[in-house]
């Protein structure tokens, strides 16, 4: 089993656990979908066609279960909240310096 096969089985893991979650709790469901997020990265890699407009659905949902979370000053809940943002600015970041490396390769051919 190569490296990335067991990341992606260990990010599987942690999704299955987070769907448990998402039945009876919104944040949940939010975990569920960064970790959906992670596997399309690792899967895909940042030059995915695909990748920003899920990173953005993720990013409006987290602002969303933010907003309605009654119990949003939870430090845990918030940790969750904060994460889950700093993976989507992660993957912006990434998909940004990987456009710029190839724009940069191909202006010196």
């Amino acid at each position: 089993m190569s490296s990335q096969d067991r990341q992606l089985d260990q990010i599987e893991h942690w999704r299955n656990e987070s769907r448990l979650r998402s039945h009876s709790d919104p944040i949940g469901h939010l975990l569920m979908n960064s970790l959906e997020l992670m596997q399309s990265a690792i899967a895909n890699g940042v030059q995915s066609p695909s990748l920003p407009l899920k990173k953005k659905a993720l990013s409006m949902e987290c602002a969303t279960a933010l907003a309605q979370d009654p119990s949003m000053d939870d430090r845990s809940r918030a940790l969750h909240y904060g994460t889950t943002s700093a993976i989507c600015a992660l993957l912006e970041s990434l998909g940004a310096r990987n456009k710029d490396a190839q724009q940069h390769s191909s202006n010196t051919k």
